[in-house]
């Protein structure tokens, strides 16, 4: 048997959970995960791990790993299009005698191992269809219909006691792996036939990404998520810091910016820092000409405040001659921790008090983006920046800055 190709659908807007399968998952976008364990598999050839998306962004994000991508028809990108016609559609330009694997992107803490095991079996049952499966964790038995009053349809066994060694074991597609020869599929246009032998998936890596709370799950499950609380503005630490800055021109960011460093400016990195911080702290800059102040995401969280502080600070350095730059903050990519559009919100409104108060903004955003938003190589988490990121922003905000 020839080696199989590998089949990655991805249609862009989600319903349950918005732009999910671009959102960062640990520290790449959610379809990479899927595209990365498939090439750690070794059983397919880079060219036949095929990404199939209507979005023109997800098949760039997968370019970079050198696979296969094409452009869904738009006929095939609607809520009534379904699995089987986007096969149909896909199978025609290929080989229909060789096997296929399909993954799906949503099933993130599926493992390579996962899929050269269930490949493997595939090969055992003779090329006969293999899908992988979870247990249901109940016994069928025991559930029941209900009507439209939510009375009780089916009450044949739910007081019957049935004891839980003597239960029995239920499956149900995970979503995680499907595997079959082209041809039979095409013939069967199912998955789930009477000779479809399952390939068994624990709990864990059988979690289907649907919503936000699968996604929070999931990443837990995957370790990407941390327990301990938000550390908050450290008062002390900021007062030390600016009272042992000997320039006279400061720049005062957020971690977001921990790595940048600027020619001729004291730099005070702290975290969690807002303009309501600054602000309460004013006096300490009574030696300053020039404050650089990086606009942290944080804002987005009470806009109220924001424009009311950055009125205060402006009036401030008008009132005491002291030269104010602002530095709009930079987009985020598709992630759960910050909504794009919130962060959309928070730029241009503070350009517009900029314009307002007539103090210069600057904007270092360009050379980071991919259409409107962070592109996902100068990332780390979708929020957070890479050391290529950092390279770039060191060498445009001093070139701005000087």
């Amino acid at each position: 048997m020839k080696k199989p190709y590998c089949i990655i659908p991805a249609r862009a807007n989600s319903k349950g959970l918005k732009n999910k399968n671009v959102l960062f998952f640990g520290n790449k976008p959610l379809i990479l995960h899927t595209v990365d364990q498939a090439i750690e598999s070794g059983l397919f050839d880079l060219e036949d791990i095929i990404v199939s998306s209507d979005s023109e962004e997800y098949l760039r994000i997968c370019d970079t790993r050198g696979v296969t991508t094409l452009k869904r028809p738009d006929e095939l990108a609607t809520d009534k299009s379904s699995s089987y016609d986007v096969l149909e559609h896909l199978f025609k330009s290929l080989d229909n005698s060789r096997p296929f694997v399909l993954l799906q992107v949503t099933s993130p803490l599926r493992t390579a191992k996962n899929i050269q095991e269930a490949y493997q079996l595939f090969k055992k049952c003779d090329y006969q269809t293999v899908v992988s499966m979870k247990d249901v964790g109940v016994d069928l038995r025991i559930t029941t219909r209900l009507d439209e009053n939510n009375k009780i349809i089916d009450a044949k066994m739910l007081d019957k006691g049935i004891r839980r060694q003597d239960s029995d074991i239920y499956y149900r597609p995970n979503g995680a792996i499907y595997i079959d020869v082209i041809s039979n599929y095409l013939k069967t246009g199912s998955f789930l036939t009477p000779i479809t032998t399952a390939y068994i998936m624990g709990e864990n890596n059988s979690l289907d990404i649907d919503d936000r709370d699968d996604f929070v799950l999931a990443s837990i499950y995957s370790d990407t998520i941390t327990k301990q609380s938000q550390p908050k503005f450290n008062q002390d630490q900021f007062v030390s810091m600016v009272m042992n800055t000997p320039e006279k021109q400061l720049f005062i960011s957020d971690s977001r910016l921990k790595k940048i460093t600027l020619n001729d400016y004291g730099t005070i990195i702290a975290k969690h820092i807002t303009l309501k911080n600054i602000f309460n702290n004013i006096d300490l800059f009574n030696k300053i000409d020039t404050l650089l102040i990086a606009v942290s995401l944080s804002e987005i969280y009470h806009f109220n405040q924001f424009k009311n502080y950055f009125t205060k600070i402006a009036n401030y350095c008008s009132q005491h001659n002291k030269k104010l730059k602002i530095l709009l903050p930079i987009p985020v990519s598709f992630t759960i921790t910050f909504d794009i559009n919130e962060v959309k919100q928070l730029i241009q409104l503070t350009k517009q008090l900029c314009e307002k108060h007539a103090i210069q903004y600057i904007d270092i955003s360009k050379n980071l983006m991919a259409h409107d938003y962070l592109d996902f190589i100068y990332s780390i988490d979708g929020v957070q920046f890479n050391d290529k990121a950092f390279k770039k922003i060191q060498k445009e905000l001093n070139q701005v800055v000087k």
